[in-house]
């Protein structure tokens, strides 16, 4: 465990990430790793709890459920060609109103 200020801890974090991203892997992958090797220098084994419990409630939290069935729900719709048809009904609708294709659009 090592006692450092913050803005040195952001400059090593900066750094270390600036060097890994020359190896290629994904980013998301080297932040993580980045992440966990430094608060692990920094606050010793308590920094992999920290991060366990914190996955652990993001992985838990069911309002983020909403995002993939929300893509999936979209992909759906496009595939289906159901948006289309959707789109085009209500632009029909809409046509008459000032502003009537933005109103559809959204």
């Amino acid at each position: 465990m090592i006692t450092l200020s913050p803005e040195i801890i952001t400059i090593i974090m900066f750094g270390a990430l600036a060097a890994v991203l020359l190896t290629g892997y994904p980013l998301g992958t080297l932040m993580l790793a980045t992440a966990l090797l430094v608060g692990f220098l920094v606050k010793g084994p308590v920094a992999l709890e920290m991060s366990y419990f914190t996955l652990f409630g993001v992985m838990t939290n069911y309002v983020l459920l909403a995002i993939p069935l929300f893509v999936f729900m979209g992909a759906l719709l496009e595939a289906s060609g159901l948006a289309d048809r959707m789109y085009h009904a209500l632009f029909l609708i809409m046509s008459g109103f000032r502003g009537g294709l933005a109103i559809g659009t959204v």
